[in-house]
């Protein structure tokens, strides 16, 4: 007969790794200006709602955010997966933001308001941003990217959004994007950070 504990040696050991993936590719969109080029290839962020009083224009932004998982193994077990932005421009107040799965491709290049692909209504997280600056802002994104790995979904990233938009003034927060140089500081740099379990 076995004994117990000759059965709990034959129990592998299980860790957890955490991968960090930068962005492959990012953007916004301003309902200000909806036809405008693209920002896709400026060193900033912005999601919220402004207001342009020079222009007096009022609108919302919304953040898109697209990670390259294909150097994850198929069949790798997702414990939890973070998204994490570094905020330099604060709300006068805090600000919750959501992150919805994007439905449709898109291009960091030749993306603007006007040709927004479908967003997934459901909401994956939220998280408040507070009214000050050189903070990371996180959200749980884990289901997102369960559901890219498993193949249940196509990855075609993340939209970021105030979870109200409307007609409000210095209601948005400006984030570092993957174009911004960011020297030694690697954690201004937009990311997804991955626990993963290991063997």
């Amino acid at each position: 007969t076995r004994r117990s504990s000759d059965r709990q040696n034959l129990t592998p050991a299980v860790g957890l790794d955490n991968v960090t993936l930068y962005a492959a590719a990012d953007n916004y969109a301003d309902s200000k200006y909806p036809q405008l080029g693209t920002y896709g290839h400026v060193p900033v962020l912005y999601v919220g709602n402004s207001y342009d009083h020079v222009q007096d224009l009022w609108g919302s932004e919304r953040i898109y955010i697209r990670f390259d998982i294909s150097s994850l193994p198929k069949g790798i077990v997702i414990q939890s997966a973070t998204l994490r932005l570094w905020q330099f421009y604060a709300p006068t107040s805090p600000q919750e933001y959501e992150v919805h799965r994007v439905l449709g491709d898109w291009k960091e290049g030749t993306e603007n308001w006007n040709n927004q692909p479908a967003w997934d209504s459901t909401t994956t997280s939220t998280a408040v941003a507070p009214d000050r600056t050189e903070v990371a802002v996180e959200w749980d994104i884990t289901r997102d990217v369960q559901a890219w790995i498993s193949g249940q979904a196509k990855n075609y990233g993340i939209m970021i959004k105030a979870a109200k938009e409307q007609r409000v003034k210095e209601a948005s927060s400006g984030f570092w994007s993957r174009e911004y140089p960011v020297g030694s500081h690697e954690e201004w740099r937009p990311a997804l950070i991955i626990s993963v379990q290991t063997p």
